[in-house]
This record gives structure tokens, sequence and C-alpha cells, in this order.
């Protein structure tokens, strides 16, 4: 009777379980995302961990961010011969080599470019590879074995520019043209496994360069791979066998529908991928006999978006990159999401009802979900079952209203809840009627309706905050009604009590003192909403503010220190916070979750692909549940864990250079300025001083969470500090002086900090000719010679003067002399005279 009085709607729930804890996540790659072509038909991952893809129209080669494609480039003989790709391997010499449907190309990468590699027919001269290249294996390093449509097996040993023609040994003698579809080799006991189109399985001698049958009881097979105990897995036309070596017989009935299997993949648990041609994606676990369908374990239809798989590869990580026929690839990560969603799912398919605004455990350990817009929810944990409450305007006893903003529960075992547009209601324990309170300012004299936040503090007072201008109040038990405490107090956005039991809120702009007798309240201006109020175990005072991050408050002084997405976190935004047994406070924002370490100021960061609802989470939808389990409410329904269950390991990622430019012009069209290099790797450039303006882009390997990544760079002899990027893998230096420079790089690690950094080039800029040691020479010689001149001048010149002054004073003693001369002679002729008298 009661339940016909209020509107309950009692569900049989239907929570879907987004990618379980036992799911692999898949994501991924098409045209969009800039694949050539989204007929995926090879993958490989080469030594340094670049994914290529060969596909129906181009090659590619992926770096975790973006897509390098190669195609077919007209009057270009170094270009691809076509560009439909059809298989993909690696060399020791790290050249990758790709399988057309017209032949062998090779990418060298030191030059970047391909060649076509020929072979030695059995007449003895040297033949082009013409017609579809199924299969390429690389099998030690130094040999491939070329799998061809119309010239057999062809085998390339150290050279690459020419290899050998195998011939097929029957009862009507050697023949050439015959087709090999799949080659396996078992690099633990060293066999090379040969399937031809017509004759059966066949091992090839690595020694004696000859093809030994083995088997003929399946004359066609497009694929095999070995498994750990050397036997054999062989996808046919229509089903899955396995071949025992030992007793060299086969197996059959392993899939349970029938479909031509075109790759097959095993990975390091032992578990083998089977991919099928319009059937899909299996998976036959060790010692099972029947491949299971790949499927969520909620049993939807499988996360492939195609049904049409033609390769399946494992990289290093254990990821499988699964091509299709239209949907481009499919990447499967190789671990479960760390987060555990659940969403609501209704008939009418209602995006309303994953609209999380609050959370509250009762007594019995289930949990009330309160949404924004479509009521409230009592989720039965341990049967996985609904009962759902929404507003009836018909029905007194109905939910007030349908935005459910709050909730707590009191001492009583009662339910507390306010709405937007509703007020108060509360819901009795083992009752199904709800009671309505309306807030009635003592001011305006008019109920306020949009209440936001309900609160009981330890003295089991019952607190009820409202927006727009609304007031704060207080629950009177024996009137049964909630009263207005002061004016002052408006629109609290948060409300918290600490452990000397003082009460506090935050409102638009302020933290706020909350007086409960006297009214002596005090404010502190944060100038920032006040989302969150939180005192931690070692009674660290926090707030979480809108656009202002994360504060840490001190109560004494008003003072605070403040963390933002400057120190790490994911947002400036911090809606709510939990504290886990360690100390993390966990932290929802508008973009992601993050794992604060108060200590040492560092956030681990959490986005939608590990597993959230969503980036974006909501105002109250937080709550730490008894069993030890967080949850957290958004956009998208919620995430439950726990967190110590969340270990989140960073691979540490290879950084290498994916493109230099100098005055804008690609380095491989400036050869003559690579003046060292390990292999494809470019270790030492040279520039002109007239040249010195260079671009750099740099990336690190990593396919799962490559938009998570910061990067930092430092140009050594350059730079005084790291420049940090937000979105650029990029750095651009113009009008470097001359010297020698370093070029180092590294990338930031889950909680924030930074790894070890990684030199990636060294730059030396030549001075310009007038500086450059022959033009010092030359000055110096000029100086010299200059210098010469002027001494050598100068001391003629004084040579000159010497000269000059000694024939002045040499002209003057003569003068001088003369003079003499001239006074003797009349004084002798005077006594002359007087002589003869």
């Amino acid at each position: 009777m009661l339940l016909r009085k209020t509107l309950l709607i009692i569900l049989a729930a239907i929570v879907s379980l987004v990618a379980d804890a036992k799911d692999f996540p898949v994501h991924y790659l098409g045209i969009e995302q800039g694949l050539s072509n989204n007929a995926v038909t090879a993958i490989y991952q080469d030594y340094r961990g670049f994914m290529w893809v060969g596909t129906y129209d181009g090659l590619n080669r992926f770096d975790g961010y973006s897509f390098r494609v190669f195609r077919n480039i007209i009057g270009d003989s170094t270009s691809l011969s076509t560009n439909m790709i059809s298989s993909i391997d690696g060399d020791a010499q790290h050249n990758t080599w790709i399988g057309t449907d017209n032949g062998v190309n090779v990418f060298d990468p030191v030059t970047e470019t391909f060649y076509k590699p020929g072979y030695r027919s059995s007449n003895g001269s040297i033949q082009p590879i013409q017609g579809e290249i199924p299969v390429i294996k690389s099998i030690d390093g130094s040999t491939l074995l070329i799998g061809t449509r119309r010239s057999g097996l062809l085998v390339f040993t150290n050279s690459i520019r020419e290899g050998i023609q195998i011939p097929l040994e029957t009862s009507n003698g050697k023949i050439f043209n015959y087709h090999i579809h799949t080659i396996e080799y078992d690099a633990v006991r060293k066999r090379a496994w040969i399937f031809v189109e017509d004759h059966g399985l066949f091992l090839y001698d690595l020694q004696l360069q000859r093809l030994q049958k083995i088997n003929g009881d399946i004359l066609q097979a497009y694929s095999m791979k070995a498994d750990i105990q050397g036997n054999l897995w062989i996808g046919t036309e229509k089903e899955l066998v396995h071949y025992n070596v030992a007793n060299n017989s086969f197996t059959r009935n392993y899939l349970p529908v029938k479909g031509t299997v075109v790759t097959l993949c095993i990975d390091a648990q032992q578990t083998l991928w089977i991919g099928c041609d319009g059937a899909g994606v299996f998976r036959l676990s060790p010692g099972s006999n029947l491949a299971a369908p790949f499927r969520s374990t909620d049993g939807a239809a499988s996360p492939i978006n195609s049904n049409a798989v033609y390769a399946i590869y494992g990289d290093k990580e254990d990821r499988k990159w699964i091509g299709t026929m239209r949907g481009g690839l499919n990447i499967v990560e190789p671990h479960p999401l760390l987060f555990q969603h659940v969403w609501y799912e209704d008939k009418k398919n209602d995006p309303t009802e994953n609209f999380i605004l609050s959370f509250c455990e009762d007594g019995d350990h289930n949990i009330f979900i309160g949404t924004d817009g479509a009521g409230l929810r009592y989720w039965n944990q341990h049967n996985n079952s609904y009962i759902s409450y929404k507003h009836d305007p018909a029905n007194n006893a109905s939910i007030s209203s349908n935005f459910i903003t709050n909730i707590t529960k009191d001492e009583f075992g009662d339910i507390w809840i306010s709405t937007w547009f509703g007020g108060v209601n509360r819901l009795k324990k083992n009752s199904r009627s709800f009671e309505h309170f309306s807030l009635v300012n003592g001011k305006t004299k008019s109920p306020e309706v949009n209440s936001w936040l309900v609160f009981e503090d330890e003295q089991k007072n019952i607190w009820a905050s409202t927006s727009n201008d609304g007031s704060l109040y207080l629950f009177n038990r024996s009137l049964n009604k909630f009263e207005n405490i002061d004016p002052a107090i408006v629109n609290l956005q948060s409300i918290a009590e600490d452990h000397n039991g003082n009460l506090w809120g935050g409102n638009y702009t302020s933290l706020i003192n909350i007086d409960k007798k006297n009214k002596q309240h005090r404010f502190f201006n944060i100038g920032h909403t006040i989302r969150y109020i939180y005192e931690d175990k070692k009674q660290r005072f926090w707030l979480g503010t809108q656009d202002a991050g994360l504060l840490l408050f001190d109560r004494k002084n008003g003072t605070y220190k403040q963390f933002t997405t400057s120190n790490g976190l994911p947002s400036n935004t911090v809606l709510r916070m939990l504290e886990d047994k360690q100390g993390y406070l966990w932290l929802s924002t508008y973009n992601g979750i993050a794992k604060f370490d108060p200590e040492s100021a560092t956030c681990t960061n959490f986005t939608h692909s590990d597993g959230l609802q969503s980036n974006q989470f909501s105002f109250n939808a937080a709550l730490a549940l008894s069993s030890g389990e967080f949850l957290f409410g958004g956009i998208k329904g919620f995430n439950i864990f726990y967190p110590d269950s969340i270990l989140y390991q960073q691979p540490k990622k290879n950084i290498f250079l994916t493109g230099i430019k100098v005055d804008n012009r690609p380095i491989e069209k400036e050869q003559s300025l690579i003046t060292g290099r390990d292999l494809e790797t470019i270790k030492i450039i040279t520039l002109p001083f007239d040249k010195a303006t260079i671009s750099l882009d740099f990336v690190g390997l990593d396919y799962s969470d490559a938009e998570k990544i910061k990067y930092a760079y430092f140009l050594q002899g350059w730079d005084k500090t790291w420049n940090y990027l937000k979105g650029s893998r990029t750095a651009n230096y113009s009008r470097l002086q001359e010297g020698k420079y370093i070029f180092k790089v590294r990338t930031s690690r889950a909680d924030g900090s930074w790894s070890v950094e990684t030199q990636l080039l060294e730059i030396i800029v030549l001075p310009p000719w007038y500086r450059t040691w022959w033009a010092y020479i030359a000055y110096l010689v000029l100086v010299s010679t200059l210098i010469y001149a002027y001494i050598r001048h100068t001391r003629r010149q004084e040579r000159l003067k010497y000269e000059v002054s000694w024939r002045i004073l040499k002209t003057k003693k003569t003068k001088n002399s003369l003079k003499r001369s001239c006074h003797f002679l009349p004084t002798f002729h005077m006594n002359s005279e007087h002589l003869f008298r």
C-alpha cells in the first residue's frame, strides 16, 4: 500500500561495469588520427620501439602521437614501389623490409629512402622480386626468409641487396614458382617452418639451404605460430588446428565457429590470440580445448570494431595491436584498468541517470546515490540491485526534488537529503516515505528551496546550507524544523568540523570560522569559492577551491600555502578530497583524479584512460566507505576502488629525436651537416654560422599514456634553465653563436617528478669566416706585418733624423772651422807684416 502512495521504482538493477577490473582496455586508431587507411594488413615494432603499420594505402610509422606516412611518389625511385602493404619485418642492420602486392622494398633508416632488392635465380641471373609478398620473417638477425606468391622462398643472408631462390624438390623435379603464405621461426629450437600452398608443411634447413617436407595432410594455411613446447598452431581457410611435432599429427576443432584464421599471436601468458576474417578475435588459454570470443566480462559485444581481422601483433610490453579490414587499429592494453567504472542503465538510456552529485552509506553498507535530475537511488551492492526514488507531484510522500545535492546519515540511521528546488528531506530508517522540511529565511520570511549541504557535527546537530544568497540552518529536534542561525552567513558551499569541535564553512569568497554560540564569526578572505574543507590525520587543514587549487591553511595566522597545476595538480579546481590509510589525499577535479602526497607535495594524476568515468567529476560526489573503498562520481556514473590497490608504474620511456630542421630544411636534405651518427641515429651536427637556426622534434615512446607525458628540454651552453612544454614536443633555436651545445630532454613521471635527462644531440656551430682560426692567423699576419712595417718605418725615420742631425752638426762644425780660419788669417797677416818690418 505504501509503495502505491510513494513513487518508488524498484528495479532489478542493470549495473554495467565498463571494462571490469578483469578486462583490458581497448582504444582505436584510424584515418581520423592520421592512419593512411583503415584496412590494416601488417604490423611490426622496430628495435627502437616505433610501430610500423602496413595498409591498403601506404606504410605508417607511429610514435604514440602521430603517424608518419610513406607512399609511392611517381617518378621517385627511392619511394615505395606500391602502396598496398602485405608484410613487414626488420633485419640486424635496422633496415625495415616491406612486402607489397608487387615486390619487396627495404627502408634505409640512414637515408630514409627505399630500395628494391633482387635475387639470384636458378640460371644465375639477378631478378627483381615481383608479385605479392605474403610474409617476411627475420629468423636469426642475419637471415631473412621471404615467402612469395610467384617465386617461392627467397633467402637473404648478410647481403641486403641480393638473395637466393630456394627450389622446391618434388617427384617431378625442382620447381621455383610455388606459393608461400606463412613462415614461422622457432627461435628456441632453431626451426624455420614453411607452409607451401598445395604441398604442405616444410622445414627449411639453414645450413643446407633446402626445404624438407614434413607433412602433407593439410595443403593450405594462412598463419602459423609455434607454442612454448615447440608445436605449431596453424590457421587454415576454415579452422584452427594444432600440429604435434613429436607424433606428426594434427588436432582440430579449437574454434567454436568456422572461419578463415588469418593471423595468430601468443602473448606473455601463453594465450593464443586468433584473428579471423569475418569472425573477429578469439582467445585460447593454455590447456584449453576451445577458444572463446574476445569480449568484456559482462558478455557485451566484442570491443574490436571489425570482424575482419588481418593482423595481430604483440609489442615489447605485451600490448596487442589488432589490424582490421575497415576499423583501423584496435590496441588492447596488457593490464586491466586501474579503476572500476559503474553506471546505471535504464530502458530510456537517459544520461541524467548517471549525473552523480552525492553519496551516503547506510548501516547495512549499501549506498544512497544522489543524481542531478534523476532522483535518489539506493544501491544494494550485495545483490547488485537498485531502488529508485523520484519526485511525484501527486504524492506528498515522494522525494521533493530529483536534484540531490547532498546526503548524510545521522546517529539514528535516518538519511538526510538536501535538494535543489526542494529544500531538505528526511528518510527515516526502514521507511520509504520522505519528510519535507522548509528552510525559511529569518530575515525575508520566505522559504529557500535551493539547499546545497546537510551536515551532522560531533554533537549530532544537523546543519543545512542554501545557495543563491541562502543562509545557514540548524535543525531543532524538539520543534522538528530548521531554524536560521545567522543571516550574515550565506552561500555556504562546504562545511567541516575540526578536532577541537570548531565549525568551519566556505562560501564563494571566504573561509568562515563559525561561532555557534556567540555568533562572533571570523572571516578569512580567500577570493575563490571553497568547495571542500578537510582536516587530515596530522591536523593539517586543507581547502579545495574553485580555480585556486589546493590550499594548506594556517588557522593561527590566516595564511595559506597554495598548490596548483604548476605543482603538478591536474586542475586548479579541487572538488572533493578523501584521505587513505597512508595519508595520501585523493582529489577529484575537473580534469581527473589526483593522488596528492602532502609530505613531498607531489601528485600522481589519473584520467579517463585509467578507467575513470570521465575526466569531469562533480561537486559533492565523493565518499570513503566502511570497507575502505572510495567512491568518486561525475557526469558518466562513478568509480569505486580501493586506494591501496591503485599501483601505477609508468615504464621508462625511450626518448628519440624524430626530426631535425636547419633553416627550415629537413636534415636529410643537408647530409653534409651530419658529422656524427650511430647507424641511423644522428649524434652530432655541425652548422655554419649563417645556418644556426634549428628546430628539434622529439618523442618519448608510450602507447598507453602518451597524453599524460610532459616534456622539458635544455640546450647546454645556451639555456640557463629547463624549458617546460605544454602540448608540444618541439624545441626551436635561432641565431646560435659559435660553440658546442648539448641538447637534452626529460619527461615527467606519474608522480609528477622528472626522469633522468637524455642527451639527444651535440650541436657544433662554426664561427663566421671572419672568426675562424685561419682568419685569426691572417689577422695576426696582417697585424704583425703592420707592426713590422711601422717599426721599420720608425727606425728609418730615426736614422734619417740622425743623419740629418749629423749633417747639420757637421755643417755647423765646418762653418765654425771656416770662421776660425778667417779670424786667424788677418792676425797672421799683421804679424807677418810686423815681422818683415
